[in-house]
């Protein structure tokens, strides 16, 4: 099962499947015990989240909340952007955006969410308001860079001629950095509307051209494995972010 020399331990092949098998094992005899303990209220053990960065930022009060609730469960949270295989690396949950792979794992849509292109009042005191597409070419973008390639701007047909003409001085993979970037009146950013609805709604930050944006709103869904590889702290989970999730809906078109 293992390779030992005189520096260091190393699992073989036999020795990584072997554990593997023995986690299963564990897991599944944490499911029976918390299957047993929600019948009395007290469900326990661990749930491992991997999420988006920008939307796993804004699940942290919702998580907080669940916690208090249920002090006994443990939350595992990784983010990245990546489409890791859930059972290989060991993932209750994962949080998508958009069109889903048919993969045969199970899913619940948790909200929808659209592009926003915003920025701070000090920012537009300072360097104006744009009032079409084409004015932003005057205007600092912080833009998302993804390897070595910019993310374009879109707006609805006959209206996209900054397209790609825009510059900024901030470029970043991470909808949280030009967040932050944008409330200090750096710039003019584009995220998604979860990331910035707090700001949005405390008119740390305003919207701009939303005419010009395309009208479409992109599901995101809990991916999770099959039903027999479910607990009981997963279901309540879930059900709990379902619930606020929806109820944040309904209080932000009020």
């Amino acid at each position: 099962l293992i390779n030992r020399t005189s520096r260091s331990l190393a699992l073989t092949t036999e020795g990584e499947t072997f554990l593997a098998g023995a986690r299963r094992a564990l897991e599944a005899v944490a499911d029976a015990e918390d299957e047993v303990r929600v019948a009395g209220q007290r469900p326990r053990g661990k749930i491992r989240l991997y999420s988006l960065p920008s939307f796993g930022y804004r699940l942290v009060p919702l998580i907080a909340e669940f916690l208090s609730l249920y002090p006994e469960i443990v939350i595992d949270m990784q983010l990245g952007s990546d489409r890791l295989d859930q059972v290989k690396y060991g993932f209750d949950i994962a949080i998508r955006l958009g069109q889903l792979e048919d993969s045969g794992a199970l899913y619940r849509h948790l909200c929808d969410t659209e592009w926003v292109i915003c920025a701070s009042p000090q920012y537009l005191e300072r360097h104006g308001c744009p009032h079409t597409p084409d004015d932003l070419t005057a205007h600092n973008c912080l833009n998302f860079s993804v390897h070595t390639h910019l993310v374009s701007w879109q707006f609805q047909p006959g209206s996209a001629q900054a397209a790609h003409g825009l510059r900024g001085n901030v470029l970043s993979n991470q909808a949280e950095l030009l967040r932050l970037f944008a409330l200090q009146g750096v710039g003019i950013i584009r995220v998604s509307d979860h990331v910035v609805a707090e700001d949005l709604a405390r008119g740390e930050l305003v919207t701009l051209l939303n005419e010009y944006l395309p009208k479409r709103r992109d599901p995101v869904w809990a991916v999770y494995r099959g039903r027999e590889h479910q607990s009981a702290r997963t279901r309540i989970f879930l059900d709990f972010l379902v619930k606020r999730l929806a109820e944040r809906s309904v209080a932000g078109k009020h």
